[in-house]
């Protein structure tokens, strides 16, 4: 379940980036609550 849990997070980050990328949003704004969504390390910015 853990693995499943990991895959699902990935897909909704990847589908929100995705979305965020088409309308032109920066990841930060596609994540106004946290601003750094799972401590940032999946999206290779460094922050």
């Amino acid at each position: 379940m853990k693995t499943f849990g990991k895959l699902f997070a990935a897909a909704i980050v990847g589908l929100v980036l995705g979305s965020a990328a088409l309308a032109g949003a920066s990841p930060a704004e596609a994540f106004p609550r946290t601003g750094k969504p799972l401590s940032g390390t999946d999206l290779g910015s460094g922050r």
